[in-house]
């Protein structure tokens, strides 16, 4: 979806909801594409732990990741 600068101020609430959904959304200014609206990926938990779990890392890369995965959760849950 493409939007002007206006449209995303007065439809902003729209817009976000469409990108919780998973549509992407292109920003312009008179004319020309600005910025991009993307929706940020989701991966469950225990996704991530089933996709670490089948990958061959010691258990200390293992952990470190996992501990990456905690802070990166914290800090944009």
């Amino acid at each position: 979806m493409i939007v002007t600068a206006t449209e995303m101020a007065n439809k902003a609430r729209q817009i976000l909801d469409a990108a919780e959904r998973g549509l992407e959304t292109e920003i312009t200014r008179h004319g020309q594409i600005v910025a991009a609206l993307v929706p940020r990926p989701r991966v469950s938990a225990q996704r991530a732990q089933d996709a670490l779990s089948q990958n061959p890392f010691s258990a200390e890369e293992r952990e470190a990741l996992r501990a990456a995965c905690r802070e990166a959760n914290q800090a944009f849950a």
